[in-house]
């Protein structure tokens, strides 16, 4: 009788200690995604190449971040022939934030007359656009080309 009392309160300890392994595996691994944005979509930073401050390619499409503009960087194939003045900072400092962020999401907006898809970046909750205004290295053109149908978003640059 003892024997089976000891049987059964190990299967139940294994059973216990194997449910709570695999719920925190769950939650580590795959957190939940929660946007921060009714819009907003995860951005899968392992299918990026970056460009330069306001561009980088999804899948080899290439995406370009709305709300700014950044200095360009060497091009030839463009007809960009050298490095504007910190086009080469902006971006490191595109690629920084989006590489470094917890959260990285995108925000599409259509097509621009080049088909580069069109999109709102936010890192952790806050637009990419914002970080590299704020930096110096880029500036707003949101009262050049309006919002694009996000005035909220419009709003924070």
């Amino acid at each position: 009788m003892q024997r089976r009392r000891i049987i059964t309160a190990v299967i139940f300890i294994a059973v216990i200690a194997l449910i709570f392994f695999v719920s925190s595996c769950r939650n580590d691994a795959s957190e939940r995604y929660r946007p921060t944005h009714e819009h907003a979509r995860y951005l899968d930073r392992d299918r990026i190449r970056f460009d330069d401050g306001d561009t980088f390619y999804l899948d080899d499409k290439p995406v370009r971040i709305l709300g700014m503009d950044a200095p360009e960087t060497k091009s030839p194939e463009v007809g960009i022939l050298f490095d504007q003045a910190y086009g080469p900072q902006a971006a490191e400092s595109t690629k920084a934030l989006i590489s470094r962020a917890r959260l990285a999401e995108i925000v599409y907006d259509g097509k621009d007359h080049y088909g580069r898809r069109l999109a709102h970046v936010l890192v952790d909750g806050e637009l990419l656009s914002v970080k590299l205004i704020e930096m110096g290295l880029a500036y707003e053109n949101v009262s050049f080309f309006g919002d694009g149908g996000f005035p909220d978003l419009a709003d924070r640059i």
